[in-house]
């Protein structure tokens, strides 16, 4: 996948459909209550249909989709 990842910027995979879509929003350092909705940005569409029972989805360090398995 390689997606180049940029400073400030969150990625992430979540379900969009039924398949897993890689996501990325601006960090809001300043927290609390009263933030706005984060921007959120869909960047690619995958045809990967998760399995949340034994998998975390995330966006590693080389801007690739990975998978670990949860633990027991």
């Amino acid at each position: 996948m390689g997606i180049e990842k940029e400073k400030n910027w969150l990625y992430y995979a979540r379900s969009d459909g039924g398949r897993l879509s890689v996501y990325r929003s601006r960090m809001n350092r300043s927290g609390g209550a009263g933030m706005d909705e984060p921007e959120r940005e869909k960047l690619v569409d995958t045809d990967i249909d998760p399995d949340y029972d034994r998998y975390l989805y995330y966006v590693d360090g080389d801007g690739d989709l990975a998978r670990a398995e949860r633990p027991n």
